[in-house]
């Protein structure tokens, strides 16, 4: 089950890549397959700018007037940051992610059974949905691996009118945000992270 956003772009033979590594990899139900994620500055104006491989990815994203840069990582560098793209820039095997981040809202690849925690109904449409969906993932011990050869490329379009009513609503947001403390006190009664034994 790919949890990604419809104005992505998945690199070249994904799914065949994908499978590959599902034959060669040591997992467990309680994987979570980040794929990196990157944008393009600007709308490409042919198909044929599309890297077909990380070679060429690497390619614009390090000339001297980049095409392609990091997903968000001007306006929400933490939303990505533990991907360690430095890292996956010189990876050629998968790597796991050792650390959490409570702003981390990776695109994953999760084996679809009844471990995977749901969205939490408290997070519909604009705010929080997967930044609150990943949190709860690294609380039920999912391990968060990056797949070295595999991203996905973000198309540049106009922001939604829902994503700028949210963005201009100053209560909505402080509601959005007050949501997100009382699911962290949850999650951490849930998941007994915290709390304190009997002595």
């Amino acid at each position: 089950m790919f949890l990604l956003d419809a104005d992505f772009q998945p690199s070249p033979y994904f799914q065949q890549k994908f499978s590959a590594t599902l034959k060669h990899s040591d997992f467990d139900q309680k994987t979570a397959f980040v794929i990196p994620a990157f944008e393009y500055i600007e709308l490409p104006q042919r198909s044929d700018n599309a890297p077909q491989t990380k070679e060429e990815l690497l390619q614009l994203l390090h000339r001297e007037e980049p095409f392609i840069l990091p997903f968000r990582i001007s306006e929400s560098s933490e939303s990505h940051r533990i991907t360690d793209y430095w890292k996956w820039y010189r990876a050629d095997k998968s790597y796991s992610l050792n650390t959490f981040c409570d702003k981390y809202e990776p695109y994953v690849i999760l084996l679809k059974t009844s471990l995977i925690p749901y969205y939490d109904e408290r997070f519909s449409g604009y705010g929080m949905n997967k930044v609150t969906h990943i949190t709860e993932l690294f609380a039920a011990n999912f391990t968060f691996i990056v797949l070295p050869d595999m991203w996905v490329l973000h198309l540049p379009h106009k922001i939604s009118t829902y994503a700028v009513e949210f963005l201009q609503n100053a209560h909505q947001r402080l509601q959005n945000r007050m949501e997100r403390f009382e699911f962290i006190a949850d999650i951490m009664n849930t998941y007994k992270i915290g709390h304190c034994n009997n002595i």
